[in-house]
């Protein structure tokens, strides 16, 4: 049972929007924003699409075509050579059939969150801030022995790395590295919102996993975070991947969906290094 359930839901949305929105310009398009970071638009979390009400896609040209506003989200995309258009909605039902009709492809994106005492923080495992240039250059280390990024997506380590400093420039989120018996393993950034603590991009290196490090590192978060019931954590864990193992077997409880909507198409050849990554699927 979570208390304040319905509030702690709508923070945990709005956290997502405030995500994208870090470090970034947003440009409205008919019923919806794009959030994009200037020399950064051409990977997949650097341009996004959201907050779309459902009653934007309600409203169907009388010839079948998707409406003038889809097209245009998709245009900027293309305009800022981005292969991957990416668009989220808190409704399945109501953008299913034109979306789908449309070429794109739907993960559901399950809202998890903890709410109780402080846990017993394990003493082995810290969470070590990253606030000089060689935390960032470990982070960077971390990130380049895998072709897995947090968000399901293809990037260049560099360019990951990049987008999670400048939203960390804002002030509105934090990065930290994940440490145990003296060695960093992966990383996890935190943001403030509402009654909730959001959990964002926690990542694993390959040598690191299925050592148990991913568990204590949520409880590290739950115990430090988590002080009453009415605060709780929250995340965002795609149905059927890891992350949602992971976040149930912490005794995490489901609390919202949202729907991520993807279609890739064609762009200038000149990115063709980041291109082919993306075209051939790695890392999803």
């Amino acid at each position: 049972m979570i208390r304040h359930k319905d509030e702690i839901a709508r923070n945990l949305f709005e956290s997502d929007r405030a995500y994208f929105e870090l470090g970034a310009r947003v440009s409205r398009i008919g019923p919806a924003s794009i959030a994009w970071v200037p020399g950064l638009a051409h990977t997949p979390a650097g341009c996004v699409c959201q907050r779309v009400p459902s009653s934007a896609f309600q409203d169907q040209s009388p010839t079948g075509y998707p409406p003038p506003w889809l097209d245009e989200v998709e245009s900027a995309h293309h305009a800022r050579r981005n292969p991957i258009v990416r668009l989220y909605t808190l409704d399945f039902e109501g953008p299913r059939a034109l979306l789908a009709a449309s070429g794109y492809v739907c993960r559901e994106e399950i809202g998890f969150a903890y709410q109780g005492p402080a846990t017993a923080r394990p003493r082995r495992i810290r969470l070590h801030p990253i606030e000089t240039p060689l935390d960032w250059l470990e982070k960077l280390r971390l990130h380049e022995v895998s072709a897995e990024f947090s968000d399901g997506h293809a990037y260049l380590a560099r360019e990951w790395v990049e987008l999670e400093r400048r939203k960390c420039l804002t002030g509105r989120m934090a990065c930290f590295l994940i440490e145990d018996e003296s060695e960093f393993h992966g990383s996890v950034c935190l943001m403030r919102e509402g009654r909730a603590i959001r959990i964002k991009n926690l990542y694993l290196q390959p040598a690191s996993r299925g050592h148990g490090i991913g568990s204590l590192a949520l409880q590290e978060i739950f115990g430090a975070y988590v002080r009453s019931t009415d605060s709780a954590a929250v995340v965002y864990g795609v149905r059927g991947e890891p992350g949602e193992h992971l976040y149930r077997s912490q005794n995490m409880v489901e609390i919202c969906s949202q729907y991520e909507w993807t279609r890739r198409i064609r762009v200038a050849p000149h990115c063709a290094d980041h291109i082919n990554r993306t075209a051939r699927g790695d890392a999803e």
